[in-house]
């Protein structure tokens, strides 16, 4: 039989879809997260929670609930940034900053880690501590790195640490899973050419990068054609270009381009970017340009631990969710593997159901039927690790 609500669920959703619903109209671009982290934060303090530690890897956020005996420390994470995609919802929390919007699920991913610790308020973990961590930067890959090296989160001797990832098009609330690799490595990669600029009505004094570049991004979008190599363990994209200074009577001096490299391993991305590197300098030599090129915002893959995802599956059983193994690793990346790689975790998805758009679509919504479910497994979760206090020990 799946576990009963813990105690005060019901009146606590709500709140949350509340909550959610705010955090979707006043969407934060990476990096410039303080809103969101104080909204998060202002929900959060009527719980009495025992430190808060602001500020971590720029806009984070560490909210944190004490034992009152010796034990582990159990993290759950959540991002706190929104996508550069205007969003074309059409719900009365539709975002109401231009060109931004929560169309990746972030919005609801907190809104469960804020929910936990509702409810951990009323019934406070009995060991060790439980820290509910609120990750800025996520989607460019420079949040978890500095979250990581912050003196004040390494103090707090990580133990587990979990979180989740919504994932359209599989059955509402079912729990998707995979053991070791769950998703792919990525980092973007930049290139910078420059020729020389010219008159437009003597283009032959200058010298243009538009074919270099041209050709560059052929390469970029069939990589595996090009090079042989295995689309089912490696991707790369095109994802940004721009050409030239102006666009009226000059031909173009320079060019940029951005594109996004993907490999199942992280050896795998060291090595597609050594081939990157190599085509793009040898493009612009025969096009007689000069060119800089380098990764950076690199993600590991995201591997699980088998004794932590085990429990999850134990937990969401225990919970009444439906359990799916994914066939193949995701091919996004998630900076959950930056965590993963110095602390022993399970990261995993929920399904978000059909109605629900694609992940970075301008329709994507995260659906509020997703926020009990996930509670339940969270709660049940902290049970198991840390212990729960009866709720009026405290």
């Amino acid at each position: 039989m799946p576990t009963k609500d813990p105690e005060g669920l019901p009146e606590l959703l709500p709140r949350l879809v509340a909550l959610r619903h705010a955090i979707h109209r006043q969407p934060d671009l990476s990096g410039q997260e303080a809103a969101t982290a104080g909204r998060l934060l202002d929900f959060l303090t009527p719980f009495k929670p025992d430190r808060v530690v602001e500020g971590l890897g720029g806009c984070g956020l560490a909210v944190v609930f004490d034992g009152s005996r010796p034990g582990p420390t159990t993290i759950f994470t959540s991002e706190l940034d929104a996508v550069p995609i205007a969003d074309q919802g059409r719900g009365a929390h539709c975002s109401q900053v231009p060109g931004v919007g929560h169309l990746c699920g972030h919005d609801g991913h907190m809104t469960v880690t804020a929910g936990l610790g509702a409810l951990l308020g009323g019934r406070r973990p009995r060991e060790g501590r439980v820290v509910l961590l609120f990750r800025p930067q996520e989607e460019t890959g420079r949040g978890a790195p500095a979250v990581v090296n912050d003196r004040r989160l390494v103090e707090m001797a990580p133990g587990t640490i979990f979180g989740f990832h919504t994932m359209p098009g599989y059955p509402l609330g079912a729990l998707l899973y995979r053991q070791g690799l769950f998703a792919w490595a990525a980092t973007d990669y930049v290139v910078e050419l420059l020729g020389k600029s010219a008159h437009g009505g003597q283009p032959g004094a200058g010298r243009s990068p538009a074919r270099a570049l041209a050709q560059i991004i052929d390469h970029f979008d069939n990589f595996s054609a090009w090079y042989d190599l295995d689309p089912q363990d490696h991707a790369s994209q095109a994802a940004y270009a721009l050409l030239g200074e102006s666009d009226h009577g000059t031909t173009p001096g320079s060019a940029r381009l951005r594109a996004t490299l993907r490999s199942r391993s992280d050896d795998g991305l060291a090595a597609l970017c050594g081939r990157v590197n190599r085509m793009v300098a040898e493009i612009a030599r025969q096009h007689g340009l000069r060119c800089k090129s380098w990764p950076e915002n690199g993600i590991p893959a995201t591997h699980n631990h088998r004794q932590a995802l085990d429990l999850v599956l134990d937990c969401a059983r225990q919970t009444g969710l439906r359990v799916i193994e994914l066939d193949e690793a995701q091919r996004w990346s998630d900076d959950f593997g930056v965590l993963a790689r110095l602390y022993p975790g399970a990261f995993f998805g929920l399904g978000g159901g059909a109605a629900c758009g694609q992940l970075h679509g301008p329709d994507f919504d995260f659906p509020d039927e997703l926020l009990a479910p996930a509670l339940r497994l969270y709660f049940v979760l902290v049970g198991r690790i840390n212990g729960l206090e009866h709720p009026q020990s405290r």
